[in-house]
């Protein structure tokens, strides 16, 4: 199951039986050749046959046994909405189309109630083989290819039990094909009926009859290798004198697993048995080399009922398998592993699985005046163990809700399939899911019912179910129905209306005078995968096809076909090995080829044609096709010297439907010159990144980068850069479909975490004003130095062109152009913030004086004396000792001749002042 999920059923593991080992290996005789030309002209020879009935044993009563007590009472596991009729949705669905539906052998040309429908596709044939007739078929056209067409007694003839002694007739009986695809032969077996008395009411112990082909496709030269074995004498013996019923088959790389029912001389029910026969035995020309395993379940005791040997395409398998339904219960399967197969093979005991209420199958009737037809028991009716997965169906009663059920007056007889989970020795032994295809209308009168199931899936994980349709109201038809892998869990594709399920169309009557009621129908049928391409599931089923006849049909079952197929990329007409990716749904591939002597498989392919035609494209070689899953491939292709344009891609399944694409090859061209770009880096957080690279004529360009960035831009930009961005760019330049070398360029991003770098004015030394009080310092007012040095200052910053100037600082408060300043020297701190929040500052100082600019030399000049004049007359009231100063310093007179002796009175008058009024 490819990707889905996974829902395993609880198990019920019990090994009810300790492993049963048999006995070193029985070796039987050499086999015998015959070509089928030889095998014709006997058929031709061979005198007219009476119509044998299968014998009457072919069941036992299971109609009383109870159900397991934990089966879970649902239709499909995992459960879904009992209230939905399964067979229901919305809309008609199918899984597969018909693509070929012929007819095979009726029966006016078999002879035989019931037909035991079985038939099998390989390479070139589908070999229809049932009771009376064993037929080819051309597998393209659907007719009869006349290679081989003859009565299995006929073909059989040489290792049929002899007449003689008291066995007074002998004929052929349940019939099984396969085509071994790891061996490239076809194997067939049968049972013989031995009958002791002319009415064959009495039968001596049978045998199993084996032939296997020397080629894959028959024709007039194949080489038949005929082998046989009685079913009694091959160790560990048993079931003397006894009869082996309804032989099943299942075969691997390792051997060929024959299960079946075991009937007493007298024909009571005796158990049931199981030979692993080793395959490498009768590839080589024998003798046969065979293991009988006895009492698989015994009476109405536990174990495999009608047990089923498994096929297994796995050519690394290296143990086999037998699988049934539980012969003591309903609602249980019973698996039994068989190791070392190709050698001295041991059985496994009972592993057992309950799995959702099953139950016995009802008689089917048939629209009126047909009679009912016969569905049996609850038995499987095949098995294939695919990808660790096996699959199985078999045939039961149900309510009109699918729930399987051994009473009810409305019961009507449904199809139930599995995929277990756990089959190798050492994994539990699990239910993955289970469905169930019924009518969900309330009466059985009115209900279409289904049996003689079979099941199998593909390479691709799609299952086909094919089985007979019937009921009260309708004809006895050949139908199918399929599932995808990605279906939903328990389910099949079931259409609307039931009758769609049909590929049969019968408008006649089935009530033939075959001595039983309800009448022999089927006894089982068979649905193969194609084994080439791994993808086509053929079905072979029976319907009525004229009053009281049947005829067997043959359906081959196409998957969907692949859809939307879209290259990734043009192609150019130069050069070799380009690769291109290709898109789309439904691929497949069988996988690698097995080794010989297996025919290679039919792979997913390619071709490329001119657009619009048929033709294919000239010079254009598609090297190889890698498939990566079912949307993806990849193909390698050489077009030197194509054609350039458009064209078409035709993709191929091995079943031979294809889908199409547009595919572009572009002219010869240059390569255009490694790019040379570069970006505006570094640049702060926030900014906008600009990437350039130098023009082309005629280019197309494809930036990549940091982050996910992508561009087609020449000159590309990322606005709010963040340090993510910060890293190597690429860009390739196209011209004409020709591509550059990628030119690359490292931009950095920086995060903004440096403040402004601020440039302070130059100190400043101003006088004292009188505005700021009586003895108050200086103001930008009345100080215009003052205002310009306030206003002065400059800030640069990486991240910001402009930072935002801050109101200057005076000490701690915030300073304007009318603050005043105390004398002395203060601090003026000038501050710059960025846009990231990032402060910067400068300081300088602001020096205020009391007195001007006084120098105290010998040289005194007017000028001088009036400003020593005019703080004279501020610091004392006139004719009055300012302060108590020296009565002599009063009587200062300034005129205009000044000595020296005048000069150092004011001065000691002006150092006294200034002690006593300086702040």
């Amino acid at each position: 199951m490819t990707g889905r999920t996974r829902t395993a059923f609880a198990l019920s593991l019990l090994l009810a039986t300790s492993t049963l080992t048999a006995d070193t290996p029985w070796v039987g005789e050499k086999g015998i050749t015959r070509t089928t030309a030889e095998i014709m002209m006997e058929e031709l020879l061979a005198p007219d046959r009476p119509t044998y009935p299968k014998p009457k044993h072919t069941k036992r009563d299971r109609s009383a046994l109870p159900q397991d007590p934990g089966a879970p009472a649902v239709s499909s596991w995992p459960p879904r909405d009992t209230r939905a009729a399964a067979s229901a949705p919305s809309a008609p669905q199918a899984a597969q189309t018909i693509a070929l539906n012929f007819q095979g052998p009726t029966l006016s040309q078999t002879g035989s109630f019931p037909p035991d429908t079985m038939g099998a596709v390989g390479p070139t044939q589908f070999i229809v083989f049932v009771n009376g007739r064993i037929r080819s078929y051309n597998k393209t056209t659907g007719a009869a290819d006349g290679v081989l067409n003859a009565n299995p007694d006929t073909f059989f003839a040489s290792v049929i039990t002899p007449v003689g002694g008291s066995v007074v007739l002998s004929f052929t009986s349940d019939p099984r094909i396969r085509y071994d695809r790891l061996t490239g032969r076809w194997f067939l077996i049968i049972i013989d009926v031995p009958c002791t008395t002319a009415n064959c009411s009495s039968i001596a112990a049978n045998r199993v009859l084996f032939a296997v082909s020397d080629t894959s496709t028959i024709s007039p030269t194949t080489v038949w290798t005929f082998y046989q074995f009685q079913q009694d004498l091959v160790p560990t013996t048993g079931n003397t004198g006894g009869f082996l019923d309804y032989p099943t088959l299942g075969i691997d790389a390792n051997a060929l697993y024959i299960g079946g029912n075991m009937f007493s001389a007298a024909g009571g029910f005796a158990g049931t048995s199981a030979w692993v026969v080793r395959k490498s035995s009768i590839l080589s020309g024998g003798p046969i080399v065979a293991t009988a395993f006895r009492n698989l379940a015994s009476g109405g005791g536990a174990g495999p009922y009608t047990p089923q040997g498994v096929d297994n395409f796995d050519p690394a398998a290296t143990e086999g398998y037998f699988v049934g339904v539980d012969n003591s219960v309903y609602s249980r399967l019973v698996l039994r592993r068989v190791t070392d197969p190709a050698g001295s093979p041991s059985l496994s005991g009972n592993v057992n699985l309950t799995v959702p209420a099953t139950s016995n199958p009802l008689g089917v009737p048939t629209l009126s005046p047909g009679g009912s037809i016969d569905a049996i028991d609850d038995r499987l009716f095949a098995a294939h163990l695919r990808n660790g997965r096996l699959w199985t169906a078999h045939n039961i009663a149900v309510t009109s809700a699918g729930v399987g059920a051994t009473s009810g007056a409305n019961r009507r007889t449904a199809v139930r399939w599995y995929e277990l989970e756990g089959i190798p020795t050492g994994q539990t032994f699990a239910l993955t899911q289970s469905g169930t295809v019924y009518d969900s209308v309330a009466t059985a009168t009115s209900a279409t019912q289904f049996l003689m199931p079979s099941v199998m899936v593909s390479g691709q994980g799609h299952a086909a179910l094919g089985f007979t349709s019937a009921g009260t109201p309708n004809r006895a038809n050949a139908a199918t129905v399929g599932r995808l892998a990605s279906d939903t869990l328990g389910t099949f594709q079931v259409p609307a209306t039931l009758s769609a399920m049909n590929y049969t169309a019968s408008a006649t009557n089935y009530n033939p005078s075959d001595g039983s009621n309800p009448h022999r129908w089927g006894d089982y049928s068979y649905t193969s995968v194609d084994p080439l391409d791994d993808m086509t599931l053929w079905t072979a089923q029976q319907y009525c096809q004229a009053n009281n006849s049947y005829a067997l049909r043959i359906a081959k079952l196409l998957a969907p076909a692949p859809a939307g197929v879209s290259p990734a990329s043009t192609v150019l007409v130069t050069g070799a090995g380009q690769v291109v990716s290709v898109t789309g749904t439904g691929f497949f591939d069988p996988g690698p080829d097995l080794a010989s002597p297996a025919l290679p498989f039919t792979h997913i392919a390619a071709q490329v044609f001119d657009d619009g035609t048929t033709t294919p494209s000239a010079n254009v070689t598609v090297n190889s096709l890698t498939y990566t899953s079912p949307t993806t491939l990849s193909l390698n292709v050489t077009t030197t010297g194509a054609t350039a344009g458009v064209h078409d891609l035709r993709i191929t399944n091995p079943d031979g439907q294809y889908a199409t694409g547009t595919l572009v090859f572009n002219a010869p061209c240059s390569v255009p010159s490694t790019p040379t770009p570069s970006n505006n880096g570094p640049v702060c957080a926030g900014q906008t990144l600009t990437l350039s690279t130098p023009a082309v004529a005629g280019a197309t360009y494809a930036w990549t980068g940091p982050n996910g960035f992508t561009s087609s831009s020449q000159n590309p930009s990322i606005a709010g850069a963040t340090t993510a961005a910060s890293g190597t760019y690429e860009v390739l330049v196209t011209v004409s479909g020709c591509t550059s070398a990628a030119g690359s360029t490292t931009a950095t991003v920086d995060p903004d975490a440096v403040a402004p770098t601020v440039t302070a004015p130059a100190a400043l030394t101003v006088d004292q004003s009188l505005c700021c009080g009586t003895f108050g310092g200086a103001s930008g007012t009345t100080a215009p130095a003052l205002a310009a040095f306030l206003a002065g200052g400059s800030a640069t910053d990486l991240c910001d062109p402009a930072p935002t100037r801050l109101t200057p600082q005076v000490g701690a408060v915030d300073a304007t152009n009318a603050t005043c300043f105390e004398v002395g020297a203060t601090s003026v701190t000038f501050r710059y913030q960025d846009v990231s929040g990032n402060l910067g500052t400068a300081s300088a100082s602001v020096t205020v004086r009391m007195f001007g600019d006084l120098n105290l030399d010998a040289a005194v000049d007017p000028a001088d004396m009036v400003v020593l004049q005019s703080y004279f007359n501020f610091a004392a009231t006139p004719g009055v000792p300012p302060f108590g100063a020296p009565e002599a310093l009063a009587d200062l007179t300034h005129d205009a001749t000044v000595d020296p002796a005048d000069m150092v009175q004011l001065q000691s008058y002006f150092n006294f002042a200034l002690a006593c009024l300086a702040p």
